[in-house]
């Protein structure tokens, strides 16, 4: 891989209750660039995807991974579905997606060619056991 090619990455995700199957997640994204900003869903934007009510409100659930992660740039993201605002303010070369983010893969192919950015999806870590849904049933999300 190109030097040129190896500057941002870009993750998206709710991280509702940070445990080991988002920081393996967050560790492997890492490992494709040198800068990686990780794009945290709004509350609304979790409503409506996955039906539900988050855990932890969009500052905690920022703050939760910066608090680990200081070195990595962490914003909101959009509050309108589709609109794609950091990928336009941050030109990601690279976009990785958890492997249940199949929805979210789909819609970056469907824009892809107007950014030029790959798609890497990477595989889990014990996904029976590291869902933030298993997680949350059995009331072990901090």
């Amino acid at each position: 891989m190109k030097e040129q090619e190896r500057n941002n990455i870009m993750l998206f995700g709710s991280f509702d209750g940070l445990h080991p199957g988002h920081e393996f997640l967050i560790e492997k994204a890492k490992t494709f660039g040198e800068r990686l900003v990780i794009v945290v869903a709004h509350d609304i934007t979790i409503r409506k995807i996955k039906k539900q009510i988050p855990v932890f409100n969009l500052e905690q659930r920022i703050q939760n991974i910066q608090n680990i992660y200081a070195e990595i740039t962490v914003i909101p993201g959009d509050r309108v579905i589709g609109t794609w605002s950091p990928i336009h303010t941050y030109q990601p070369h690279t976009i990785i997606v958890g492997y249940d983010q199949n929805e979210l893969k789909k819609a970056l192919e469907d824009i892809q060619k107007h950014y030029k950015f790959k798609i890497i999806q990477i595989e889990p870590l014990h996904p029976q056991k590291y869902k933030s849904s298993i997680l949350r049933e059995n009331k072990k999300l901090s």
